[in-house]
């Protein structure tokens, strides 16, 4: 189990890198228009919470509070992610629907920071690992939801338009369901199948 759980922090450890890397590249180097921005902070807001995720780990059991106050960002960093693709595919229908999600998004993630919406617990060989409650897995499916809604736009947007913005389109979509792909790893957790969660790595 040893080896398991540490390639488990290895990884997250390295999405973390190279989050931050990203981030750190496109706001030295990136166009200043087309949602780059957006994206500088759907990274930033990933790192936030791989670090809530890990944080007990690293730091001990008495994190654990300010650890679901990070996890409790979640939604919002969906609604950038939504945000970025609507901005970056000029998908101009979708700004409707921007305040409504950052609004339920936002109502999600305070009420994940006034009432706990889970556990820490051990699991699979690993020290500790977030469980949600029916208030995170709500915040949970709201993430997803968003996150979900911003990906179809991406490859939407992608298959009908021309030139660079469809192959960009096209790649930043085939990226955010690689990594939603990844996170099916935390599903299995979220559902406490008696599997390692090797999606995660």
């Amino acid at each position: 189990w040893s080896e398991n759980r540490m390639a488990i922090h290895v990884s997250l450890a390295l999405a973390l890198i190279g989050s931050l890397g990203l981030a750190l590249l496109l706001l030295v180097w990136g166009e200043r228009g087309s949602g780059t921005r957006l994206l500088v902070g759907f990274l930033l807001g990933v790192c936030v919470w791989i670090i809530g995720n890990e944080l007990p780990n690293w730091a001990g059991p008495d994190t654990k509070r300010l650890a679901f106050a990070l996890l409790a960002t979640a939604p919002l960093t969906a609604a950038v992610f939504l945000h970025f693709a609507v901005s970056f595919s000029g998908f101009k229908q979708g700004a409707a629907l921007l305040p409504w999600t950052y609004g339920v998004s936002g109502v999600t993630s305070a009420l994940a920071l006034m009432f706990q919406p889970g556990t820490f617990e051990h699991f699979a060989g690993m020290a500790w690992v977030a469980f949600p409650n029916a208030l995170g897995i709500a915040a949970r499916v709201l993430w997803g939801l968003v996150a979900l809604s911003g990906l179809l736009i991406l490859l939407w947007q992608g298959l009908r338009r021309e030139g660079l913005i469809r192959r960009q389109a096209l790649m930043v979509a085939f990226a955010a369901a690689w990594g939603a792909a990844c996170m099916s790893g935390y599903a299995m957790i979220a559902l406490r199948l008696d599997l390692y969660p090797w999606p995660l790595l």
